[in-house]
């Protein structure tokens, strides 16, 4: 947790004083989990999709999970919320309930043809990336990005937190309606810079991962 509290530290310093970054988003069709490292010059939804094939855009909402068991008037613990998205929708601005892009931040996109890139200039964000512990498969609401210059290897990636090594999966799939999940197996998983996680937990935190912003 010390090595997390002086890494946040670093990025909180340079935050102050740099100047953006420049940051790629590639998406395929379908659903894409996509982690961004910076806030985009241009943030609101509607500006920055504007000239992409995206309809659905949904930020995942980890800090919700209270990690502390919570008990009612009665003394029985209340469960947790479930997993939790705001979710921006092209077109159709009362149900939506994401505006802006948020730095540091998780999402799921889905495109309705394959964009190659897109690249822009945002400005460093701390990441915003919370835990909780999951106890299977059917459990999972993990949703972590990668933040690195390179492809790297996903227990070296999240060793020192709270992911138990157990599981990850990616998220795709081509139908509107939902993403699907697909276990990486292997005995040496390896994650992309940029993408983001389904993963399992061994315990409540709010490890980021490593922080690359070179």
């Amino acid at each position: 947790m010390r090595k997390c509290l002086c890494l946040l530290s670093v990025v909180l310093c340079l935050t102050a004083t740099a100047s953006h970054i420049r940051e790629t988003m590639t998406l395929a069709k379908g659903w894409n989990a996509i982690y961004l490292e910076s806030e985009p010059e241009t943030p609101a939804c509607d500006d920055f999709f504007k000239d992409m094939p995206v309809t659905k855009v949904m930020r995942y909402c980890g800090k919700d999970y209270v990690g502390s068991p919570k008990l009612d008037d009665n003394g029985n613990e209340i469960l947790q919320p479930p997993i939790t998205y705001n979710s921006w929708i092209r077109g159709n601005p009362s149900a939506s309930t994401l505006n802006v892009l948020v730095g540091g931040s998780c999402y799921l996109i889905f495109a309705t043809n394959a964009v190659a890139s897109k690249t822009f200039l945002g400005r460093p964000t701390v990441p915003d990336i919370y835990w909780r512990e999951t106890s299977d498969t059917n459990d999972l609401m993990n949703v972590a990005g990668v933040s690195s210059r390179a492809k790297v290897d996903a227990k070296a990636y999240f060793g020192e937190g709270p992911f138990d090594g157990k599981y990850v999966f990616t998220v795709g799939g081509v139908t509107n309606a939902y993403p699907v999940m697909r276990q990486m197996i292997g005995s040496k998983i390896t994650l992309e810079s940029g993408k983001a996680y389904s993963l399992s937990a061994k315990e409540d935190g709010e490890w980021p991962g490593v922080i690359g912003l070179v």
